[in-house]
């Protein structure tokens, strides 16, 4: 989803790669930043791992961006845990992204945005919700991303 784009939230279509409407959000919120997944990863919630994708510009749904992980959201929602890669363009896709290598890099504003957003905007949706329950480090970042990759290639190699 784009930053601060349209609230509908969409999901690729495993079999067709096509995008898919998955629900259009009842609250009058916008994704704080452009919002995805890492490709061939698989998250313990059986999808892919979710990313925060800070940027200077909104990115249509379905590009793929390279990017750098500066840290994780943990949050619980009504499935299970529930982790976002918070990330930026890597340097030569975004030479802005240069001096941004943590969380801390980041305005506290953006952090207190994404906390809010995502405790918030099922509040309208019976039997949805989400509780956020801590930040984590990039080194922390990069153990998720390299066990959701591990997950993936178990998943496929399971599948053969």
């Amino acid at each position: 989803m784009a930053a601060l784009g349209d609230p509908v939230k969409y999901e690729v279509e495993p079999s067709s790669g096509r995008l898919r409407v998955e629900t259009f959000m009842m609250t009058s919120m916008r994704y704080p930043a452009n919002y995805g997944f890492v490709p061939e990863t698989l998250a313990p919630d059986g999808r892919p791992l979710d990313a925060l994708v800070v940027t200077p510009f909104p990115i249509v749904p379905g590009a793929v961006v390279e990017a750098r992980a500066l840290g994780t959201m943990h949050l619980t929602n009504e499935r299970g845990p529930d982790a976002k890669l918070i990330a930026v363009p890597v340097d030569s896709v975004c030479p802005l992204s240069a001096k941004l290598r943590t969380l801390d890099d980041l305005p506290l504003l953006v952090l207190h945005e994404f906390r809010h957003f995502f405790v918030n905007y099922k509040v309208f949706e019976s039997g949805r919700w989400s509780r956020f329950e801590h930040w984590s480090s990039e080194n922390d970042a990069h153990r998720e991303l390299l066990g959701a990759i591990a997950a993936f290639r178990a998943s496929r190699e399971q599948c053969q």
